[in-house]
């Protein structure tokens, strides 16, 4: 049906030649409609890769390999969570007369494995640091009759074993925990305090005023509506659940403008609209338009000296005299291009935070 409507050489046909001001608008539409066909196509992806994921029964994101040691549900008191010892990567050497290092899977309405999703996170360092890894998470959905208290001793079942497995160690585990395992590691480590050796808590504020003023809705929001009875009711409501993605819409309200904009056209995923997708495109409307060439390489190149011999100079603390550095390119916008995308170089921004 694409195919009548859009024939094969349309990225050939020159809309602004033929038709003038009326086809720079046309142009401008069969661009737009292009781009809506790639977007919507990762957003269907998006769904259906939820929809496999809520299926499966540890539906996890960790980059290790864990190996299970304690099952929580097996416990007196049962509980979805379970400790996991993470097997080194090949090439990386383990010292086990160092502490192990212990981190506790945040559960805050973020899916299992999302304290350890990348090489270069706690568990990375830890492990190329030298030191025994172990990782405690859970499973999706909770044991019926489970309690926050029941959690803490499940925890503190775990730990002990992480301390009996390294009786030669020099020290107590250190324990890491994120967002919402920070509170549940400081709550366990008030009561239990001699099963920790050293605690890091990221991303846990312990009062509901931290954070900067002005700025983290959540600052206000807590003390508005902090308490234990609205949690109560949203378990209520939940017929005995509390659903974390009442937590997650925290997380969204911080930065609304993120949420309904910003991540979905992100310059560090651009490559989500390219790749495979182009050639079903391609098929359907044709090809997407080139990016259009400014002049030859050589006028590029003396523009770009022009335009830096005018950025004014900056000495470093040595008092050596610098000009800033920033290629043309890099504000160029979004275009569907041909070649591939490449990845970002390092020193690339995003949301005004160096990587």
């Amino acid at each position: 049906m694409f195919g009548v409507w859009y024939p094969s050489n349309l990225a050939k046909f020159d809309l602004a030649t033929q038709f003038g001001p009326a086809g720079m608008a046309l142009d401008y539409v069969r661009d737009t409609a292009q781009r809506s066909v790639l977007f919507w196509d990762v957003m269907r992806k998006r769904g259906n890769q939820y929809r496999l994921s809520s299926e499966a029964m540890a539906p996890h994101v960790l980059s290790f390999t864990p190996e299970i040691l304690l099952d929580g549900r097996t416990l007196e008191r049962p509980v979805n969570y379970a400790l996991v010892r993470i097997v080194p990567p090949k090439g990386v050497e383990i010292d086990e007369t160092r502490r192990p290092f212990v981190v506790v899977d945040p559960r805050a309405g973020h899916g299992p494995g999302i304290g350890g999703f990348k090489a270069d996170s706690e568990i990375g360092v830890a492990l190329a640091a030298g030191h025994p890894c172990y990782f405690i998470g859970f499973l999706p959905e909770p044991v019926k009759g489970q309690t926050i208290e029941d959690i803490a001793l499940a925890e503190a079942i775990f730990l002990e074993k992480v301390i009996a497995l390294h009786p030669d160690a020099d020290a107590k585990p250190c324990v890491i925990g994120n967002c919402q395992a920070g509170w549940a590691v400081m709550m366990l480590a008030a009561v239990r305090p001699e099963l920790f050796g050293s605690i890091i808590i990221a991303g846990a504020p312990l009062s509901y005023w931290a954070g900067e003023r002005g700025k983290y809705p959540m600052r206000y929001t807590g003390g508005l509506l902090g308490g234990s009875w609205l949690t109560a009711l949203a378990g209520d409501l939940g017929h005995g659940k509390f659903d974390g993605a009442w937590l997650v819409q925290n997380f969204e309200n911080q930065n609304p403008a993120n949420t309904l904009w910003s991540k979905q056209y992100n310059p560090l995923f651009q490559d989500r609209y390219r790749g495979t997708a182009l050639s079903r495109l391609r098929a359907m409307v044709g090809q997407p338009r080139q990016p259009q060439c400014r002049g030859n390489p050589v006028h590029r190149r003396r523009a770009f000296r022009r335009q830096q011999s005018r950025r004014r100079p900056y000495r470093d603390f040595e008092g050596r005299s610098h000009r800033s550095q920033e290629h043309p390119r890099a504000r160029r916008r979004l275009l569907l291009q041909r070649r591939q995308h490449h990845p970002a170089r390092p020193g690339a921004r995003l949301d005004h935070r160096s990587l």
